[in-house]
């Protein structure tokens, strides 16, 4: 990865894992998940989780990429 891509993966990953098992441990506790789907959806689009799955599939389809090419 690049420097910049590794530090953006390295800011999303840290507040989108926060930011899951918070939610996690909510559920356990509380319930009401599905009430809450859409927000949570939306909150982890706001920490950038397509940003990060975008990033992280970039460099999953190089690396595949790299595994066809040693055959």
């Amino acid at each position: 990865m690049s420097i910049d891509d590794t530090n953006k993966v390295s800011q999303y990953d840290t507040d989108i894992k926060k930011y899951a098992e918070q939610k996690k441990a909510d559920g356990i506790l509380h319930g009401g998940i599905e009430k809450e789907w859409d927000s949570y959806l939306k909150k982890m689009e706001q920490y950038g989780l397509s940003n990060y799955l975008s990033i992280k599939q970039k460099y999953f389809d190089q690396y595949q990429e790299s595994l066809s090419e040693e055959k």
